[in-house]
């Protein structure tokens, strides 16, 4: 399918670019200077880095690209306020987009709406944190996991034939932060979060809770006390076997984990500098595992700006991992008011689709068919920052992405926008 290019400016205090890209081959991207990942020979499991591309072209212009590097068009519309949303592609196609406003009491809430900002249900009501997720199965059901700090817990709502519901995954602790939402093959629900170090120093970390017979159960997964707010991501294989992500913030590594029948065996894929915030992960065709997360060369400041690398990575034949620098983030802000899920993942059959964003610019990044990335502007801010990043694909392949802008502050706001691909 052939993509028209087009440059197009926007109301509501930002200017969307729907057809600047920028081309690069594997290796250190450079949106802007990149704090460069260490050579693939240090690192303990087998790791394959490519060479750092030349200098990239100015954002608007394109060099000559293949198939895979022409740009998607985008219509980007406001969908409502919010903040911290994902988004998912429903059983008849259709795009929902999840989001949230952190605040106390019957203020707060939960709300998924239709891309084009239509049909908004709020699904719960109270005092809940982000970021949130949502994932939506072939029979039509969806569910949405985010924190609960009412609580204390993770929670799921739940769409079926009766309308939405919640239902939530009592546990001891300050559980179920950095949500991440995974269906298995036979239906499965999971759910892995966090029981953060913030509340209790002996906190069990990250945590996987399981959906049975209309019963949760929780387990620690083994990565011992962790904070909340770098995230964590599930997945399964064709077989059932769960698979996730976290980063460890002692080591500051990217750490994958396999589910069996002694529990998780764990292996830190990625070691080199400060490795692995915001991990996603997605498992292929062939039951080969994909991430995606940040990496700087030093450890990264926690709040405040925090320049660093797009990593991408996949299991190989042999049962290493090889890695890639998709492209950097020079303008992000952690913090209260900043990132809390910078990098999406997606699969198209069993080729990656990634977007990352920063404070200024959310990117778009594609296999460019010649061993690089391609990179597109989809988006810049103008007078708000953005800040969380969804993206899925819908059944022809298609990029969808939400993300918010947002102000801080004492109280955080913002509004949810949603970027529609226009074949």
């Amino acid at each position: 399918m052939a993509f028209r290019r087009r440059f197009s400016k926007r109301t509501f205090g930002l200017i969307m670019v729907a057809g600047a890209v920028i081309g690069a081959a594997c290796g250190s991207g450079g949106d802007s200077e990149s704090s460069e990942p260490p050579p693939a020979e240090r690192q303990e499991q087998q790791q394959e880095q490519q060479e750092a591309p030349a200098a990239e072209p100015a954002a608007g212009s394109q060099d000559q690209p293949g198939a895979s590097t022409v740009p998607v068009e985008f219509a980007i519309t406001r969908v409502d306020r919010g903040t911290k949303p994902g988004i998912a592609i429903d059983s008849d196609g259709t795009p929902l987009i999840a989001y949230l406003l952190e605040r106390l009491g019957s203020e707060g809430w939960v709300r998924v709406a239709r891309g084009d900002g239509s049909d908004v249900q709020q699904v719960h009501t109270g005092y809940v944190y982000g970021p949130l997720d949502i994932t939506a199965a072939a029979d039509g059901r969806v569910f949405v996991g985010f924190h609960d700090h009412d609580t204390e817990d993770g929670a799921v709502a739940v769409r079926d034939g009766d309308g939405w519901s919640v239902s939530q995954i009592a546990d001891d602790g300050h559980d179920g932060w950095d949500s991440s939402i995974g269906l298995g093959p036979n239906g499965e629900l999971y759910y892995l979060g966090v029981d953060p170090l913030q509340f209790d120093p002996a906190s069990s970390g990250v945590e996987l809770a399981t959906l049975s017979d209309g019963a949760w159960t929780v387990r620690e997964v083994g990565s011992g006390a962790q904070p909340y707010e770098w995230g964590v991501d599930v997945a399964t294989l064709s077989d059932g076997t769960v698979v996730i992500v976290y980063f460890d913030a002692e080591s500051q590594d990217l750490v994958f984990g396999v589910d069996g029948a002694n529990g998780f065996a764990l292996t830190s894929i990625f070691t080199e500098g400060d490795a692995g915030r915001f991990p996603v992960l997605a498992v292929d065709q062939n039951d080969r595992a994909h991430v995606a997360f940040f990496q700087s060369a030093e450890r990264v400041r926690e709040e405040g700006p925090a320049p660093g690398n797009v990593m991408y990575g996949v299991q190989t034949a042999d049962g290493g991992w090889r890695f890639e620098t998709v492209g950097t983030v020079d303008d992000q802000v952690l913090g209260f008011a900043g990132a809390r899920r910078t990098v999406a993942l997606a699969l198209n059959g069993n080729e990656p689709v990634l977007a990352y964003i920063g404070t200024e610019r959310l990117t778009l990044a594609r296999p460019d068919g010649s061993g690089g990335w391609s990179r597109q502007i989809v988006a810049e801010a103008e007078d708000a920052a953005l800040q969380v990043v969804g993206l899925a694909l819908d059944a022809s392949g298609l990029p969808h992405l939400t993300y918010s802008t947002v102000t801080g502050g004492g109280t955080l706001d913002g509004e949810v926008w949603y970027a529609a691909p226009v074949s």
